[in-house]
């Protein structure tokens, strides 16, 4: 099996942070992520709201399929299961 020719190679145009970097004016990268936080938020959401409220061309979907379920939805994060899991 030949992986190269199943699975191209193809670039990104995502930029790659150099860690060695400073993270300046923070002390920390993790100082620099939550300061950012409130734009990169913003950005997001206007993805789905305007000012009217939800735009259909993004949510129309998520919407039908909220329809659909009819009320039975259950939403789950591993994640913060991991976090308040006692620990023995």
């Amino acid at each position: 099996m030949n992986d190269a020719a199943e699975f191209p190679v193809s670039k990104s145009n995502s930029t790659q942070i150099d860690m060695a970097q400073s993270p300046s004016p923070y002390a920390h990268w993790m100082l620099k992520e939550i300061y950012e936080q409130p734009e990169v938020l913003a950005e997001t959401l206007e993805q789905y709201v305007d000012a009217s409220g939800f735009r259909n061309d993004t949510c129309a979907a998520l919407r039908q399929w909220l329809t659909e379920s009819k009320n039975e939805i259950v939403i789950a994060d591993p994640a913060a299961m991991q976090a308040w899991r006692p620990r023995l």
